[in-house]
């Protein structure tokens, strides 16, 4: 009788060091590779998607999509929130066609990210086994884009469809042709590696997430200094684990003193701030690395 809580408290133990060295594992292993995109800086240009944008070149879809929803609140109307939004939904393997096709149209969004909706929206067609669909929208990508990468995602993806299903490259007159030469002057790229994230920091990036997004919009921006303390935190934890704990410490030190000397300010949204980033403060830590 009194081995048995002893017993079960082992196997408790058990099942959470299991669980813990799962975790650790899963996070190490990294993402899976995704299609290629143009640079995020060209599909999230403004500053207020920096950290979407961050978050969407780590792979990470579920905080992307998170951050890109608090921006939306403020913004209903921001095309890149949206289009960032909807590429994170896809490479999670949410059902997002409808969404893309609207951005693969949409006026208020430059040729490059239309292009890139259009090329997510094809490979979700393709998944769904919508082949001659999905062909027609690489087909339009590969004839108009100036986005190199995506000319060679639709490229390859191209070639494939018509290596699999031949009857395809019927559908525009010397393509096949198109497709070889472009394949002789244009050498593979690279496959670029996500930048690794960070684990230490972890609990607290999800505290300030959740702060961010369901108690920051009731509190309104009161911060004024950009990136706002939040953001900068978020910065600083997923660069530097725990000790941007000690960075973010150092900025809420110095907020007073930045707002009192009024350096390097910029308006945005009709409001005077102060660019204070986090680059400008942790170089030392890069140096020593």
């Amino acid at each position: 009788m009194n081995g048995q809580p002893i017993t079960a408290r082992t196997g408790i133990k058990t099942k959470l060091t299991i669980c813990f060295f799962l975790f650790v594992i899963a996070a190490h292993a990294g993402p899976k590779p995704s299609s290629p995109l143009p640079p995020v800086a060209q599909l999230a240009p403004s500053r207020e998607l920096r950290l979407a944008g961050e978050l969407f070149s780590e792979n990470n879809w579920s905080a992307c999509r998170i951050e890109c929803l608090r921006v939306l609140s403020a913004r209903p109307d921001s095309g890149p929130a949206r289009l960032l939004h909807a590429l994170a939904g896809a490479r999670a393997g949410l059902a997002c066609t409808n969404t893309l096709a609207n951005l693969s149209a949409a006026e208020d969004l430059t040729p490059v990210m239309r292009a890139a909706a259009r090329c997510e929206l094809a490979d979700a067609l393709l998944a769904a086994g919508r082949i001659d669909a999905s062909f027609d929208h690489f087909l339009r990508v590969f004839k108009s884009t100036r986005s190199h990468l995506l000319l060679r995602r639709s490229a390859n993806a191209l070639s494939s469809m018509i290596r699999d299903h031949p009857r395809l490259a019927e559908r525009s007159a010397g393509l096949r042709a198109q497709l070889a030469t472009f394949s002789e002057l244009s050498p593979a790229a690279p496959i670029a590696r996500s930048p690794k994230r960070a684990l230490s920091g972890l609990p607290a990036q999800w505290l300030i997430s959740f702060y961010r997004t369901q108690l920051s919009p009731a509190l309104g921006r009161r911060c004024s200094l950009l990136p706002s303390c939040s953001e900068y935190a978020m910065q600083a934890l997923r660069k530097h684990g725990l000790l941007g704990l000690s960075i973010y410490a150092d900025r809420a030190v110095r907020e007073s003193s930045i707002v009192q000397k009024q350096s390097n300010p910029v308006w945005i949204g009709g409001r005077r701030r102060y660019r204070d980033p986090l680059d400008e403060h942790d170089y030392w830590m890069e140096r020593d690395q």
